[in-house]
């Protein structure tokens, strides 16, 4: 099997995890505009255009009978989400904060993931996937890490 590498992707412009493609030595064509994403793979600009399994079906949906999902591989890279408030309202970051540690800690926040993922998880039978982990240079050093461990294989957790 060839590597990532020999491949070209697709990928948005101003989207903020366009800087791994350079970071991870791999070449990628752009858009600004969404649709011609997929209007350029169909004309074989590029190679592949990799989507979040929580993104890909409804994407697959509308192009039946163009593109199809690759399923021996799939890519993984720390890309985490932030909260920004107003630097006057450093309580209201406090509180947020409290509320996601007490909704890890209880379950709760598992547990609304998984009734809203875990479908998509197991239609995308990551088990039988070979993974591709990336290196994300937007990621602030010194960021924990990304837990993974409700939806990624045991034995595939970076």
């Amino acid at each position: 099997m060839r590597g990532l590498g020999q491949f070209v992707g697709g990928h948005g412009r101003l989207w903020g995890d366009l800087p791994l493609y350079a970071e991870n030595d791999l070449d990628v064509v752009t858009s600004v505009h969404y649709d011609n994403l997929f209007k350029m793979l169909k004309e074989d600009r590029f190679d592949y255009f990799h989507r979040g399994i929580n993104e890909i079906w409804g994407e697959l949906g509308r192009y039946p009978n163009d593109f199809v999902v690759a399923d021996d591989i799939m890519l993984y890279y720390p890309q985490p989400v932030y909260f920004f408030v107003s630097k006057h309202r450093p309580e209201l970051a406090k509180k947020i904060e409290q509320g996601l540690m007490i909704a890890l800690e209880d379950g709760s926040y598992k547990a609304l993931f998984l009734t809203y993922y875990e479908y998509t998880i197991t239609r995308a039978n990551l088990d039988a996937r070979k993974l591709i982990i990336l290196k994300n240079p937007t990621v602030p050093a010194g960021s924990p890490p990304i837990n993974t461990e409700w939806w990624m294989p045991l034995d595939k957790i970076p």
